[in-house]
């Protein structure tokens, strides 16, 4: 069917460009997921609530979880879907945030994500 708009975004808008590292506050920052937070992801995964949250568990060493971290880039790539770690001043993961089902036509994602670590559930913000 025949779009009646122009879409708010073109494709190709979003994977031209490298995903974006963006300040919060001073202290915490949103950047893209990386190889070596393999190991973090990793232990997040052992919270019963986050493995319920992203219906799935980790089973391999950090081969799995480098996996998970590397398909937000092919999401970012693919324009449907953009996961940021949540870092403090030592830029360890202490949390994530995102976008999923995201529609450049309407410039839309259907939903926001926040899930802090374990030790820093409440903290985070």
């Amino acid at each position: 069917m025949p779009l009646l708009v122009t879409p708010a975004l073109p494709a190709g808008r979003l994977a031209a460009q490298e995903q974006p590292h963006l300040p919060v506050r001073p202290g915490l920052a949103l950047r893209p997921w990386r190889d070596d937070d393999a190991p973090v992801v990793r232990a997040a995964f052992d919270c019963p609530a986050i493995r319920r949250w992203h219906v799935l568990r980790l089973d391999d060493d950090d081969a799995e979880a480098r996996a998970w971290t590397a398909q937000w880039t092919g999401r970012w790539l693919a324009e449907t879907a953009v996961s940021w770690a949540i870092v403090e001043d030592d830029d360890r993961p202490v949390g994530q945030t995102g976008l999923r089902d995201v529609l450049l036509t309407e410039g839309s994602a259907w939903s926001a994500g926040l899930r802090p670590a374990d030790e820093t559930r409440g903290q985070v913000g």
